[in-house]
């Protein structure tokens, strides 16, 4: 039986607030030629690990498509259905490679009251503590109605 996700609402987020957290890994080969499919990204260094390494990479690599992916569904699922992902941006400060844990993470920088908007800092980091991916995303939430 599926539960019921509280509603998320505007008076109810503090700034420095931290978002909860979403893990997945670690990161197979596996689920990389997957992700190749799905996305139509057939670069070599994502499923083939000796072109990667001839290209200098330590392994295969993790797609940005697919950090960035952890990133709006970590948001998202944080927000609920009734919540809406404005604004997601990100910069690949780094590297990941197959056998990694990734965990995207966040937390709020910002509230803006008469658009319920939501600014948040927000990041890929692997199981080095290495922050991979950093970025921002903007969501607007409702209020209170009562």
């Amino acid at each position: 039986m599926e539960t019921v996700q509280p509603l998320l609402l505007f008076e109810n987020v503090r700034i420095d607030a931290e978002l909860p957290s979403v893990t997945v890994g670690p990161v197979s080969t596996q689920d990389l030629v997957k992700w190749a499919a799905a996305t139509s990204d057939y670069n070599p260094i994502h499923y083939d690990k000796d072109q990667a390494i001839a290209q200098g990479l330590p392994s295969v690599v993790t797609h940005g498509s697919f950090k960035f992916e952890l990133l709006a569904a970590m948001i998202t699922h944080w927000i609920g259905p009734q919540g809406q992902l404005k604004r997601l941006a990100c910069r690949y400060r780094g590297i990941d490679v197959a056998g990694d844990t990734l965990t995207a993470a966040g937390r709020v920088t910002g509230k803006t009251e008469h658009n319920r908007s939501i600014d948040c800092e927000v990041w890929v980091m692997n199981q080095r503590g290495e922050k991979t991916v950093t970025g921002e995303a903007t969501v607007m939430l409702q209020r209170d109605s009562s």
